[in-house]
This record gives structure tokens, sequence and C-alpha cells, in this order.
């Protein structure tokens, strides 16, 4: 082993790839993508359904690359050593599972859920570098191609490694499972979500559970009256039934700061409503699990850094943004408008809704459910302005509050618009829909908006 991670030839072991010059030059890591040069790493060339990573070679080695993993040769210096196998992808999740094999020291925390990977990822990732310091799946990488560049970013130095484990269809996180080995499986809320890929809830669950079975100490499941994962691992659960194992009772706050009490013990919260309670329990009880003391889970709460558009809040000079605009299911849009009824404290409220993709047969009687859950929150808050963005909304609009704005999409000038109507001064703007609407446009948008309302009210004094 070289330095810290693995030679060429080393490399060329663990996936079974035919090797060509400079097998024994030290590599600093892999990417697939050259828009992130990494001085010295192996290019992993990638098939895509839209692009072919063999066509970027060339821009591979400029952004640093001295080796690259391909399925066919291609035209490169002598000096940059060419890995061939059949199939890049599954020689990828090779390459990752024989270099889990050298990360055995590290704890292993894998999550997954229908929402809130990504928060609780965060916040455990900041508890790892205010303890013994570990790695986390950048951003959402949490396929079949980004648990295993999460696993080979880990170092052996690391205490922690944190991986997200996601899924569209049935059968994709037992493999990934399989290749994290985790001493905690995290599962943070099973529900409507990737319906298109799995078909029903029940589904969601099974696959979901495959992250269960392939844990080695602890499993902690929120208590959704869900039967059992089928694990030897012991499982503990979190949540505000009182039968939980680790009761969520409350949630309070000190000073200007949100608390959340788990099991009897007060913790800092970066978020507002239940899932964000949820997510930060959830953190706690693996942080505790893999021996992170409270001081290092404390601080790490309070210097955590969450992922924009994860209902990451925004205070302007003139309004509150929420910008939620990651991602959209059932689960995380209810989950989000109770959340924002705890930030606007009587405050006037706009909401901008894109539709929940990917929800397959059901997505005609989720728009309906999620507008019942609107209609109630506009009954006790003063929702001034309400826009809905997607063809989806139009099948359901009785369901809704009658002065809702409905769009099957936006335009640039359309997001202006949009910004224009909906700003106003002292107002909480929730922003939130499935990731092809863009819709972080409205929160660009609304953050220039809001430099206007402040400049109208100096000019005025």
């Amino acid at each position: 082993m070289s330095n810290s991670f693995l030679t060429v030839s080393e490399a060329a072991a663990y996936c079974g790839a035919r090797c060509t010059a400079q097998i024994d030059v030290p590599l600093t890591g892999v990417f697939h993508d050259t828009r992130t040069p990494c001085p010295g790493g192996l290019y992993i060339a990638l098939g895509g359904r839209v692009h072919d990573g063999h066509d970027h070679v060339a821009a591979a080695v400029q952004a640093g690359a001295v080796a690259v993993l391909v399925e066919h040769p291609v035209d490169l210096p002598t000096t940059i050593a060419q890995l061939e196998v059949a199939d890049t992808r599954v020689a990828l999740h090779a390459l990752a599972c024989g270099w889990r094999g050298v990360l055995s020291n590290l704890q292993v925390i894998g999550i997954t859920g229908t929402a809130g990977k990504t928060t609780t990822k965060d916040l455990l990732h900041a508890m790892a570098r205010a303890g013994k310091g570990g790695f986390a799946s950048p951003r959402s990488f949490n396929n079949d191609i980004g648990v295993p560049l999460t696993v080979l970013g880990a170092r052996p130095e690391d205490h922690m490694l944190i991986a997200e484990v996601g899924t569209s269809g049935p059968g994709e996180i037992a493999p990934l499972a399989q290749l994290l080995q985790p001493h905690v499986s995290i599962i943070t809320c099973i529900g409507q979500g990737h319906l298109e890929g799995l078909g029903s809830v029940d589904a969601v669950r099974r696959e979901k559970y495959a992250l269960a079975a392939s844990t080695s100490e602890l499993v902690l499941l929120a208590h959704q009256g869900l039967p059992t994962p089928l694990t030897d691992a012991r499982v503990e659960t979190f949540g505000v039934h009182p039968d939980a194992d680790h009761v969520v009772s409350s949630r309070y706050t000190v000073g200007s700061k949100m608390h959340v009490d788990v099991s009897g013990k007060a913790w800092p919260s970066p978020l507002p409503g239940r899932h964000g309670a949820m997510n930060v329990a959830a953190a706690v009880c693996a942080a505790q699990a893999v021996g992170c003391c409270d001081n290092a889970i404390r601080q790490g709460i309070e210097q955590a850094s969450i992922t924009p558009g994860r209902f990451s809040v925004l205070d302007t000079c003139s309004m509150t943004l929420v910008d939620d605009t990651w991602n959209s299911n059932p689960a995380s849009a209810a989950a989000a408008l109770e959340a924002l009824g705890d930030l606007s404290k009587g405050r006037s409220v706009a909401i901008v809704l894109g539709a929940m993709l990917e929800l397959g047969v059901e997505s005609v009687d989720a728009h309906r459910q999620l507008g019942k859950v609107v209609s109630e929150f506009a009954s006790r808050m003063s929702l001034k302005s309400l826009v809905l963005v997607g063809d989806a909304f139009a099948h359901v609009r009785e369901a809704y509050p009658p002065h809702a704005f409905f769009a099957g999409e936006l335009g640039d000038d359309a997001v202006q618009e949009v910004a224009s109507s909906i700003a106003g001064k002292g107002r909480v703007v929730l922003v939130k829909g499935s990731r092809s609407f863009q819709l972080e446009r409205v929160i660009e948008a609304l953050c220039a908006e809001s430099k206007v309302l402040e400049l109208r009210r100096t000019m005025s004094e």
C-alpha cells in the first residue's frame, strides 16, 4: 500500500484489470467527472445514457489523472496507465470492495430512507469532524456509482465513514450494503418515494431494509409501526412514540435556538420541525453507537453546514427563505409544511411547490392528499400566496385553496414574475419541489427581490 491509498498495480488487482505502463505509480484517489480535478488520480470512464466517459479521457489527464480505467484502449501518452476491464461500472464496485477491506478499522454508518438522508449525513459528518475525523458522501453520492466513490474517498486514518444509500428500483441497495458492511444503519423514514420504480410503499420498505441485513452491530429505525427488518443486528428505534427505545419527547427553544430532547437529554438543532428533530435524533443515536463523545456530538451539531436545497433557512434583509428545492415526495412535503408552521410563528407565508415525481400510479392520489395538507395549513396560517408548478397539479386543482396559481413550468421570465408577486416584508417563503423543476431559481430571484424591498424601505425613511 502506497502512503494512505493505492498504487496503480494494486488498483488493477482489485478490479481484475489488464494494466499497461506505470504500474507502481501511487494514486491519490479516484474520480469520474473531469470538472472535478484530481491530480494524481485514477479516472473512471463510465458509460451513461447521454455521455460516455471514454470521450473525456484526454480532459481527465488534463485534470490530473495518472491512470484511467477503461473498457477499451484509448489514445493517450504511454506515461498514462490504462487499466482495461470489460465493464468499468462493475470494476468500480470491485475496486471499492477491495478498498473497503483496507478500511477495517473505520466505524461505518449507512443511511437510507425516503427523506432526510442528506441532512442526517451532514450532521454526522460534522460530528465526525468535531471528534476523531471522518469522511462522508459528497453531495448526494448514494447510487451504485456514488457509494463506491464514497468508500474510495475514505482513508485508513479516518475514524468514521458516513454513506448515503439510495434506490430507485428493486435490488439496488443490497449490493451497496454488502459493499459498505455498516456497523450502524439508519433508516430515516419509509414512505411514498420512487414508486415509479418500486411500485408500492411495502416494496420501498423491503428495499430499504436491505441495508439492515448487512449491518454488523446496530440498526436505528424510526418507529412507524412497521415490521422489524430481518437482521442479526440489535435493533433500536427512535421517534416520538413512547415505545421507541430513544424517545424524542420535545422540541423547545433556549434563547433563540431550537433544541431536541432525545431520551431525556437536550441537544441543539439547526433544523425546525419534527423532521428536523428526527434527523438530529438519528444522528445523535448513531454517533453514540460508534463511540462519539457528547462534546463532539454537540459541537458537531452546532457547527453543521446543511447541504443547500434541504430545508436550508436563509434570512435575508427583508424575508426568511426556505430552500427545499432538491427533491419532493409526500413525506418530505408534509414535513416541510409542518416545519414551516413552526418557523413562521404568526408571520405571513408564501409557498411555491413543484410537483412530486416518480410516484407512478399513485401520483394523482398523492397530489390530492398533499392538497388537503396544504389546505389545512392555509386554514390556520396566514398563507398569502401559493404557486403550484407542474402538470401533476392540474388534475387535482379542487384539492387546493382557491387562490392557488397553477403553472405547468416556470421559464426565466415567469420565475421573476413569481418572485415579485410573492415577496413581502417579513414574509416566510417555502420553495419546495422535485429537482427537475430547478426551483432554486425562485430562491435566487427572491434574494434579489429582498434587496429591492430593503432599498425601498431605506429610501422611504
